[in-house]
């Protein structure tokens, strides 16, 4: 009895360890592309005063640069990949967009290196989350939209935020970003005025607006 238990025993580990080492061979983690535990990084994108953080996770590569062209309503998203994977970004709709002249959402159309691709889309109303896959030796993702003239206007290049995915650059940090000073934007309720020593910008309340003035700290922008 001992003897055939000892047999059933060995048997039974002998079949575990087989099935664990068949299972561990028809699982290859290269092949996997889930975000669905994953921690999202962001990227700061400046557009027209404002920075906006853009979330995204990217699987065997690394995203090196985002720019948007605001004539031609892309986002270009320079890669640098180590294999085949895929490309997961959070989109709000504030920064870029494609709409039907009704304000019907239009699909994007997404080029790798001038290649199109499929991809998959989610999308609220107030983002849009693209899980794009992408070859090995990518070097650029492009994802295009439209805005016609009866929605334009809704979107970062016409200074539209939404915190807490944007926010609005410090006057100087504007100004540093090639802004004229006649155009630098102060946060709602304060007010712009330019410091009579210097020359430089700063946003105050209307009150501590007029006694700077008053005091000839500060005076009206020209």
């Amino acid at each position: 009895m001992s003897l055939l238990t000892s047999f059933f025993s060995f048997f039974l580990v002998s079949f575990i360890l087989i099935c664990f080492v068949g299972l561990s061979f028809a699982f290859d983690p290269s092949q996997e592309y889930s975000f669905s535990n994953s921690i999202f990084q962001t990227y700061s994108l400046i557009v027209k005063n404002y920075k906006y953080e853009i979330p995204y996770n990217i699987s065997n590569g690394t995203v090196t640069n985002i720019k948007i062209d605001c004539e031609s309503v892309d986002l270009t998203i320079d890669v640098k990949s180590t294999g085949k994977g895929e490309l997961q970004i959070y989109l709000s709709r504030n920064l870029i967009d494609s709409k039907l002249g009704n304000n019907s959402d239009d699909k994007f159309f997404v080029l790798a290196d001038s290649t199109e691709l499929p991809f998959t889309e989610t999308s609220n109303i107030i983002s849009r989350t693209l899980t794009i896959p992408f070859y090995e030796d990518t070097s650029q993702i492009k994802i295009i939209g439209v805005n016609y003239p009866e929605t334009s206007g809704m979107n970062a290049c016409h200074g539209i935020h939404n915190p807490p995915y944007s926010y609005l650059l410090p006057p100087l940090k504007q100004i540093r970003q090639g802004t004229e000073l006649i155009d630098i934007e102060c946060k709602q309720d304060l007010h712009l005025v330019i410091k009579s020593e210097d020359g430089s910008p700063a946003c105050v309340t209307p009150e501590t607006k007029q006694k700077l003035i008053e005091r000839g700290w500060a005076k009206y922008p020209s």
